[in-house]
């Protein structure tokens, strides 16, 4: 048995969308987040190398 529910398109992808400026989907706020986080490691890396 089909259930028409779990087949139709949903409507509600308004609801999915984060409420932040600049961003249409959470993907985008995972890669800004992904980024930040290397960055941070690399400058961590690097300060350590230069001040050490």
């Amino acid at each position: 048995m089909k259930h028409p529910h779990l087949f139709a398109a949903h409507d509600d992808d308004a609801e999915c969308r984060p409420h932040l400026p600049g961003f249409r989907s959470w993907r985008g706020i995972y890669l800004v987040v992904l980024v930040c986080f290397v960055a941070y490691v690399v400058a961590l890396t690097v300060f350590t190398r230069v001040y050490s």
